[in-house]
């Protein structure tokens, strides 16, 4: 069987969810999913605020086929700020950027040292 493969720039796919801020609270998780075509297939960058990836023991990215997701375990609020991926072949170069808040930190920490919480 032979597969035919049409050259193309990297697409990614209409995103709106990630439109506004992502939120997340603090100690928690949460998975990035971009969905994207392009052939060959592209490469993928993940950055945080134009950099490296912060923390890799507890935020990781993986591709496979046609999609990339950054995990982010564990969720501290210095992980706050915009996360990018990039897409490039021969054939062109996309970026996407999502700003991520995450929230709780504080109020977790301090609700947590005392005895008496309300469930």
């Amino acid at each position: 069987m032979y597969h035919l493969c049409i050259p193309a720039a990297p697409v990614i796919s209409k995103l709106d969810k990630y439109r506004d801020t992502l939120t997340i609270l603090a100690g928690k998780a949460a998975a990035i999913e971009i969905p994207f075509t392009g052939a060959p297939q592209p490469t993928v960058t993940w950055q945080y605020n134009g950099g490296r990836l912060p923390d890799a023991m507890r935020i990781s990215e993986e591709t496979d086929h046609n999609i990339t997701i950054l995990t982010i375990n564990r969720a501290k609020l210095t992980d706050t700020g915009k996360y990018s991926v990039t897409l490039k072949n021969e054939h062109g170069k996309v970026t996407f950027e999502i700003k991520v808040k995450v929230l709780g930190e504080y109020l977790f920490t301090m609700f947590s040292s005392h005895k008496y919480l309300a469930y």
